[in-house]
């Protein structure tokens, strides 16, 4: 059996081959390193069939590390399954390519890992794509950003391009709010908010310092930033923007994430140091959340350009285009295609969304009744290309 975990770096996602059972002598591998410990341990994962991850980590936003789940096998073969694989991948965004780059990696080293990938759509990269207006401005569908502290991920970028085809663009960021700019993060700026706005925001921050020891777990996102950054900054600054970000109400959202680390290895949201903030306003300082030396690579042509070169180093017998699943047998592990075509799998990652993929699943009709319940939002991209000098407030 394939265990795969995926893990993510700044919505670019790497997929780890955590171990390998069914078959062969049990080995692990570790994250940073190609090296095995093999042992004659027997399989403690459960019997599987189909592996799906979180589809919230194709959002750019997203930076976690992505748990691959799996359901149960089943049996009662669907009649007609010409072709067969060990490891079935669905979905050519980074998740399905990372997958797909580790398994040959473990190929060419000898583990006998026949892996197929399959994409629905003619090209590959998902929700990762650049795409290229007929004036010559470049799109990223999408907003993307390149915070890894990946090591895996790190070399794949220098292995894909040269250092002259990787900007590097600074981690600048601002606040628009009372009509000005402010550093981000704003709470330890507020100070640079008019007066009136300003102490206001600071009582609500003096009173979530005070009482941080006191206060029960948040159960929403909510409650989190009330608590610890006050009722002002929360209804002028976090409610409105957390609300526009997700397109969801925070009141709906939990709060087990705002700590977890982000791509560049910090948390998701910094919490208050009210003696800082309260240094930065007697010295009346700017307080900005970056240096000049922090920069980060993004490729000249676009994220998209790290997903097409990283397809096209797969073997081309091993990828598809053009191949879409209409319907995935849990049973006897086999998918339809649109086509008609079927294919047999020993272990299946799908890089699907959650909704998408139970929907497929001819022979779990009830996970289809329990997908239509599940909660997404969607997002409309909408770009805008400007020529000559930027402003002199966004020349920073």
């Amino acid at each position: 059996m394939l265990a795969i975990r995926a893990h993510s770096a700044s919505g670019q996602r790497i997929a780890h081959i955590a171990s390998v059972q069914r078959g062969w002598t049990r080995r692990t591998y570790s994250q940073h390193s190609d090296n095995a410990t093999v042992s004659g341990a027997k399989p403690t994962l459960p019997p599987t069939s189909v592996a799906f991850a979180d589809p919230k980590c194709d959002s750019h936003r997203c930076s976690r590390s992505t748990k691959v789940h799996f359901l149960p096998a089943l049996s009662r073969p669907p009649p007609e399954t010409p072709g067969r694989c060990d490891l079935l991948i669905l979905g050519a965004g980074p998740t399905g390519i990372g997958a797909a780059r580790r398994a040959e990696e473990h190929r060419q080293h000898g583990l006998p890992v026949d892996w197929l990938l399959l994409e629905a759509s003619n090209d590959a990269g998902g929700l990762s794509r650049t795409e290229q207006s007929g004036n010559g401005f470049r799109w990223d569908l999408g907003g993307h950003v390149i915070y890894s502290h990946y090591e895996d991920f790190d070399r794949l970028l220098n292995q894909l391009f040269a250092q002259d085809e990787l900007s590097q663009v600074p981690r600048a960021r601002w606040v628009w709010m009372a009509g000005r700019l402010i550093p981000y993060p704003l709470q330890r700026n507020v100070h640079l908010l008019p007066a009136d706005i300003a102490l206001e925001c600071l009582n609500g921050l003096l009173e979530a310092w005070h009482q941080g020891g006191s206060r029960e777990n948040p159960a929403t996102f909510e409650d989190w930033y009330r608590q610890g950054f006050g009722d002002s900054l929360a209804e002028r600054f976090f409610r409105p923007l957390n609300k526009k970000m997700w397109a969801t109400d925070p009141r709906l959202m939990g709060a087990y994430w705002v700590h977890a680390p982000s791509g560049s290895g910090h948390s998701n949201v910094p919490t208050v140091d009210f003696p800082r903030i309260l240094e930065n306003l007697v010295h009346g300082r700017e307080d900005r959340g970056w240096t000049a030396q922090d920069v980060f690579p993004y490729p000249v042509a676009g994220t998209g350009e790290i997903w097409k070169r990283a397809w096209s180093s797969l073997p081309k017998d091993r990828v598809q285009t053009a191949a879409r699943v209409v319907q995935i047998w849990c049973d006897d592990r086999v998918v339809e295609l649109a086509d008609g075509r079927r294919v047999a799998y020993e272990r299946m990652i799908s890089s699907l969304p959650v909704d998408v993929l139970a929907q497929m699943l001819a022979d779990k009709p009830e996970l289809s009744k329990h997908a239509k319940q599940l909660r997404a939002t969607k997002c409309l991209v909408i770009g805008l290309g400007l020529e000559g000098k930027p402003p002199s407030i966004l020349s920073e």
